[in-house]
């Protein structure tokens, strides 16, 4: 019981205090959200901020990703994956968030599955923001794309 014990006790309490500390959550005003079953709702969450009214009338926005969604119509496949969205002023419900393709610089609202394949995509599998004003940057894990 030297003085390398009283210094490897002090490391130790030091270490348990730091690995036990937490911060307040606010448990009466809960805001719950759910998705699709199976979706994988929640699974990535990001913070954005738009810096200009112009660019859309909600300033704050929670950006949630879903990588096992079901496609939307237009899609052409079952399971896409999504983005939603989920703003400041609107706390009660989530927007699905229409994800505008650039292929060889061509905007594609609808998919050929010719060339395209979304299925299984998990669309939504990484969602960013760049920062107050900056893009929305979502990430998907697969996509085929054939030259027919």
């Amino acid at each position: 019981t030297g003085p390398g014990f009283s210094l490897n006790l002090c490391i130790f309490s030091l270490l348990l205090w730091t690995s036990t500390s937490a911060f307040n959550l606010d448990a009466q005003n809960v805001l719950r959200k759910n998705g699709q079953p199976g979706s994988l709702f929640g699974f990535s969450l990001a913070l954005h901020r738009q810096l200009h009214v112009r660019q859309c009338r909600f300033l704050g926005k929670l950006l949630i990703g879903a990588p096992k969604a079901r496609a939307l119509s237009n899609q052409g496949a079952n399971i896409t994956g999504g983005l939603y969205l989920l703003t400041a002023v609107l706390l009660f419900h989530c927007f699905r968030c229409l994800i505008v393709t650039w292929f060889l610089f061509m905007v594609t609202l609808t998919v050929d599955a010719r060339v395209e394949n979304k299925e299984n995509q998990w669309m939504g599998v990484t969602v960013q923001s760049q920062g107050p004003g900056g893009k929305i940057v979502v990430r998907q894990e697969h996509t085929v794309v054939t030259n027919n």
